[in-house]
């Protein structure tokens, strides 16, 4: 009798540790999938919040949606999902407009003018010339790092417009007849790939993107060279026959890699110049800026104000 409890007991603790294993996995595992995911989408079908879609977007400006639901809409329909996930955001928005005639065409209009201008570069919104789309379309991003956003002429006087990222055609709440036939495939996920009119710079190293609305975008670079915890640093911008113009030379001086005090020498000699490239010497303790002085290559050579040997 005794041996039959102390098996009942034994019995006991297994299930209640298999119960709470259990318990801890299902757990775990939500507490997982909430920090990856994000947890449950944002999300909205009212029209009355329509402005919110902007300044979710990573790396657009939104160019292909009107600013705000048009004075001249008969009708609409909009479906807005966002979830911040660990490394990236995730969100498709809907907004399916039928306008006054007049107020469509103007609407025609301004997708036809939108552009982005980056230097000497103007981007504008693609026409579909590959028959990718079922619908004549006004495209800003497609099949771009996981994203989409472009607009659709879905019916008379009817513009459907749409921006995805990183969702999955299963995934899609709206008529699946406005994704592209490409939608998502596996070589539009790398970050080079597609097309995407908000690329204001792109280099082996990084790629930038403007997320404003504005028209006429200043692009701004930087080149720099590491001396122990210090740097040399050059900024540029593009001008408009896409030269890179210097607009500051400078060292950024730190005692070390935990110091946050910065001592910063200015160099403004070269400012104003066409950069081309920027070197240090075989022992480092020089900085070489190589730059255009008209159609002439020149070095500007700085002795850098810090003992390098260690």
């Amino acid at each position: 009798m005794q041996k039959f409890k102390r098996k009942k007991i034994l019995k006991g603790m297994l299930v209640g540790i298999g119960l709470m294993s259990l318990t801890l996995f299902v757990f775990s595992s939500v507490v997982l999938w909430l920090f990856l995911t994000g947890g449950p989408a944002t999300k909205t079908k009212d029209i009355n919040r329509y402005q919110e879609i902007f300044g979710w977007n990573t790396m657009s400006g939104m160019m292909v949606f009107p600013e705000e639901v048009p004075q001249g809409a008969v009708e609409t329909d909009f479906d807005y999902r966002y979830r911040d996930m660990l490394f990236s955001r995730s969100y498709q928005i809907y907004f399916q407009c039928t306008y006054e005639p007049e107020a469509y065409q103007q609407e025609i209009a301004r997708l036809e003018n939108v552009r982005k201008v980056y230097g000497g570069t103007e981007k504008k919104l693609l026409r579909d010339e590959e028959n990718k789309y079922r619908y004549p379309a006004y495209i800003a991003i497609d099949n771009h790092h996981h994203c989409y956003e472009y607009a659709l002429v879905t019916g008379k006087n009817q513009i459907t417009y749409i921006a995805t990222a990183y969702i999955y055609e299963e995934e899609v709440v709206f008529n699946k007849d406005y994704l592209p036939i490409d939608f998502m495939t596996e070589a539009g996920r790398a970050w080079d790939s597609g097309y995407c009119m908000y690329i204001t710079l792109a280099t082996s190293e990084f790629i930038d993107y403007d997320t404003t609305r504005n028209e006429t975008v200043e692009v701004t670079n930087g080149h720099s060279e590491q001396i122990l915890d210090s740097y040399f640093v050059v900024r540029t911008k593009l001008d408009e026959a896409n030269r890179e113009i210097i607009t500051e030379c400078c060292f950024d001086y730190f005692e070390s890699l935990e110091d946050e005090t910065v001592d910063t020498t200015s160099y403004p000699d070269i400012n104003g110049m066409e950069y081309k490239d920027l070197k240090l010497n075989a022992d480092r303790t020089e900085a070489i800026v190589v730059y255009y002085d008209g159609s002439v290559e020149k070095e500007f050579v700085v002795k850098l104000p810090l003992e390098t040997e260690e």
